[in-house]
């Protein structure tokens, strides 16, 4: 206890001083040395050096200043080595938690006390709360957010979830409640993320993504951007604007020094009797702009084909081109030679049937019994050629439905006929164009003048053709990181080609 000096006190000058003040001095001085400082309610003004251990509430024990118990309380132990400025120190590795708060919950409220006010945990087995008073993983925000890292014979691995963390197997914060978890490993294997999700009541643990230098897999197994609806397509991209912004679906650049480059590669099989389609493009909408379902064009030195189809091809629809042949292997020569022939070109849209007759008086010819549904059959025209040394007087004479002809000539002889046929069906008085048409319209260039199908065949730069038309429209609709790529040239024919 502190010293209390009778009174008076304190003594002024030329006051007497008793024995027992004197003893009460000499005893206050044994106790102190004997206690050191043990005080209660008195104030240190000034340095302070303790040169041995300091205990709070306790005997300092193994720590330089220890406050409570060396597992329960806090420790401080000061630098050992650089750059360690010095240690906190609680707990054993079985649990123990120590909480930073806040001291009061308003100015001038009441001291905190217990969890109240807590902002963050530090368990003493390496786990660390924000917001939350019990961490579950390495790192937790709030109350389900958790983040961990660990090794394992894959290597080193990361994870940040919400509701779900992996500390060696698959746990959730909360069992009531589904998870999901972004797992990252290096060594991964070449799945180095992995997107995962748990079910509420713990079923169905799976990766809904996994994406790496072997591959990516998302949605499990779906790949869709832009939409929410996933189908049987395994990879889907949506994209939609409104005004004048224009929407693009995919963009693929690729480009090589020496070897081949491939833009897209796209195959298809199956083994029922179903439909299978490589690749489809469509292209349609309201507005009054050209629409192309395919677009292709080659340019550079070397063999050019916009397009290149190995096997039959059907258009149905009208075909344009600026001129056509049949090319094969000479049959005399294959493996030296080509053998091209060029197409027959007409105004109209002729049918040629043709063969030979003999002659008795009159031979006659039946054409096939679609010849009159197909053909223009009353304006078609024969032309016949005697067969033999002597050239041959010979004749025809349609019967009344133009499905068949009489030949006349000298009897005993043989005629070679050609008969000449214009369509006259429905699905060529819908697809048909006319021979002669006035530029305008979709051929305008921006002049207002007629644009040309073959500009410099003509002595006119490429500019004023059809083609640079298309290839404008399509670089003005490109992505801007696409800027600086123009779109190839339309090709014409292959060099040579007829």
């Amino acid at each position: 206890m502190p010293l209390t000096p009778d009174p008076p006190f304190p003594k002024s000058r030329n006051d007497t001083i008793r024995s027992k003040d004197w003893n009460d001095a000499v005893q206050e001085v044994v106790r102190l040395e004997a206690a050191k400082v043990d005080r209660g309610g008195d104030t240190v003004t000034g340095p302070l050096t303790v040169l041995g251990a300091l205990g709070v509430a306790g005997p300092g024990g193994p720590r330089h200043l220890l406050v409570g118990d060396d597992v329960a309380g806090l420790g401080f132990d000061p630098s050992d080595a650089g750059p360690n400025a010095g240690y906190l120190r609680f707990g054993d590795n079985t649990g123990w938690k120590l909480h930073v708060g806040r001291s009061r919950e308003a100015a001038g409220g009441a001291p905190n006390t217990d969890l109240t006010g807590v902002l963050a945990t530090f368990q003493d087995d390496g786990k660390v709360g924000i917001g939350t008073v019990a961490p579950a993983s390495r790192l937790q925000v709030d109350s389900l957010t958790a983040i961990d890292q660990g090794g394992t014979a894959d290597g080193a691995w990361a994870n940040f979830g919400s509701n779900a963390h992996y500390d060696g197997q698959w746990n959730r914060v909360d069992p009531a409640k589904a998870g999901v978890n972004l797992h990252m490993n290096a060594d991964g294997g070449g799945v180095e993320f992995r997107f995962l999700r748990v079910e509420a009541d713990g079923t169905n643990l799976r990766n809904i993504a996994q994406i790496g230098t072997s591959g990516t897999s998302v949605n499990e197994g779906i790949l869709t951007v832009g939409g929410t609806a996933p189908n049987n397509w395994k990879a889907q991209i949506f994209n939609s604007t409104t005004g004048g912004d224009n929407a693009f679906g995919v963009l693929a650049q690729v480009s090589a020094d020496t070897g081949g480059a491939f833009g897209a590669e796209f195959s298809a099989s199956a083994n029922g009797g179903n439909t299978v389609a490589g690749v489809l493009g469509v292209a349609g909408g309201n507005g009054s702009g050209t629409k192309i379902g395919v677009y292709g064009s080659s340019s550079g030195p070397g063999p050019l084909w916009a397009g290149y189809f190995a096997g039959n091809v059907t258009v149905a629809g009208a075909l344009s081109k600026g001129s056509g042949s049949f090319l094969i292997d000479h049959p005399l020569d294959p493996a030296n030679k080509t053998l091209r022939h060029n197409l027959v070109e007409s105004p109209e849209h002729l049918c040629l049937y043709r063969g030979t007759t003999g002659l008795d008086g009159a031979g006659s010819v039946e054409l096939p019994d679609y010849f009159a549904a197909l053909t223009d059959e009353a304006n078609a025209t024969v032309h016949l050629t005697p067969v033999g040394e002597r050239p041959e007087a010979t004749g025809y004479r349609w019967n009344d439905g133009h499905t068949a002809f009489d030949v006349f000539g000298s009897p005993g002889g043989e005629v070679a006929y050609l008969v000449l046929a214009a369509r006259d069906d429905p699905v060529i008085h819908q697809l048909g164009r006319p021979v002669e048409e006035e530029k305008g319209g979709d051929h305008l260039d921006q002049l207002g003048q007629g644009e040309f199908l073959y500009p410099e065949a003509f002595g006119h730069p490429a500019e004023r053709g059809v083609a640079f038309s298309v290839q404008e429209s399509l670089a003005a609709a490109r992505p801007p990181e696409a800027a600086g790529q123009a779109v190839a040239p339309i090709a014409g024919t292959e060099p040579g080609d007829g």
